[in-house]
């Protein structure tokens, strides 16, 4: 025999209701949790944090050079800008002739930077090869010193460096188209220095002759002594 009671059905009924309040209640605090996080919602911002600020580093001064002079050159028509510098006269007073200007220079004269006559070498000199002769002076060159020189020296010879040994070699120098000096050189002979005083002349002229297949003249370092430079530099 059953003697289970039944339960009243307003009882189950109250539980179902129960129940669904509970769900309810739940799901709506889910709902407001995950509203806090959603863009536009009413709930207030989270502050970032605040940092103390750091003052920005002060800028250092400006840095200005002075410009160093310059030349300005004109190239092709439009202005260049470049440094120029100028060679300071000797102070001496003593000048290499073939650094500057002649009022004539005839085909047989060579400008060489050294020049050997027997066992001596010498700078800034000049070397003979042309045939030549007194009536045809093939080598030869005069200077404008126009008297502002007062001594004029040189060192003759042969050039060493010559592909024949043979030949005797006359040098003359002349001051104002006149003769001052007439001399005769040979292979075996050492440097002859030529020594002058050219004060108050006007023209100064070198002159060598050779014939061709002779071993050639050599002029050591032909220099003036004036005043200021005997012409325009070369």
């Amino acid at each position: 025999m059953n003697f289970t009671k039944k339960k009243p059905l307003w009882l189950a009924v109250f539980g179902v209701i129960a129940v669904a309040v509970v769900v309810l209640s739940n799901l709506d605090g889910a709902v407001s949790f995950v509203e806090r996080f959603l863009p536009g919602s009413d709930q207030p911002a989270i502050a970032a944090p605040v940092s103390a600020t750091t003052p920005p580093p002060s800028t250092p001064p400006a840095v200005t050079s002075t410009p160093r002079p310059t030349t300005t050159t004109t190239t092709s028509g439009s202005p260049s800008t470049s440094t120029t510098r100028t060679d300071p006269p000797p102070t001496d007073g003593w000048y290499d002739l073939i650094e500057y200007q002649s009022a004539s220079w005839n085909n047989g004269f060579d400008a060489v930077d050294t020049v050997g006559i027997g066992t001596a070498r010498f700078p800034s000199s000049i070397v003979g090869y042309y045939g030549s002769s007194v009536s045809d002076p093939m080598n030869r060159a005069t200077w404008a010193i126009s008297g502002k020189c007062d001594r004029f020296t040189v060192s003759i010879g042969k050039d060493v460096e010559s592909p024949s040994s043979a030949g005797v070699g006359r040098f003359i120098v002349k001051l104002d188209d006149q003769e001052a000096f007439a001399g005769e050189m040979s292979m075996p002979d050492p440097a002859r220095v030529v020594d002058l005083d050219i004060t108050g002349k006007s023209r100064l002229t070198i002159l060598d002759t050779r014939r061709s297949q002779d071993a050639k003249n050599a002029w050591g370092r032909p220099r003036v002594h004036c005043s200021e430079p005997p012409g325009k530099k070369r």
